[in-house]
């Protein structure tokens, strides 16, 4: 049951012309996120746990965009879908693709290509722990396949990925040897 207030508001939202649109049992656009965060707040600098919606919450993957970052439409109520949110891997660092050396940059790709296998588009995810990222527009979260794979667990396994918690220096890639 939604609560009454946060009702109000939304109705308020949609219907004072702000160019949402209510179909098919979707409320589309960063309304959409927005409803995810009611139960997560929001915050600029690293959420602590009251921030953290803890999960699971299920997303269709749309998309892969690097080693660590995933693009879902995440089913955050029944028949009520957040389209299109990036979210990034909690915990990890992968090579930029736009690194500073042409390692960095291959490692990224082979992060990237070892992410769109494991996590195709269409395959169905658990996002577990899921708060809004420092920079905004995305979110972080511990990303699972079905079958209980967790992608900061794995990728680590395979040397293309280190501990990252938003905070210190990090990784030289351009210092590994190359792939």
């Amino acid at each position: 049951m939604i609560d009454p207030l946060l009702a109000q508001v939304l109705g308020g939202l949609l219907n004072a012309g702000s160019g949402l649109a209510y179909v098919g049992g979707r409320i589309w656009s960063w309304l959409a996120v927005a409803l995810l965060l009611a139960g997560i707040g929001v915050s600029g600098a690293r959420a602590n746990e009251a921030d953290r919606y803890p999960g699971p919450i299920l997303g269709e993957v749309q998309r892969v965009i690097d080693g660590d970052t995933v693009v879902v439409d995440a089913y955050i109520w029944p028949n009520t879908q957040a389209s299109d949110v990036a979210i990034r891997v909690l915990g990890i660092d992968t090579p930029e693709r736009r690194g500073k050396c042409e390692n960095e940059k291959a490692l990224a790709e082979q992060a990237k290509q070892l992410m769109r296998e494991a996590f195709s588009a269409g395959s169905i995810v658990e996002l577990y722990a899921v708060e809004p990222d420092k920079y905004g527009g995305r979110y972080l979260a511990e990303v699972r396949r079905r079958d209980g794979l967790d992608w900061a667990d794995y990728i680590q396994s395979t040397g293309l990925a280190v501990p990252y918690w938003g905070r210190g220096p990090k990784n030289d890639w351009c210092a590994q040897l190359s792939p």
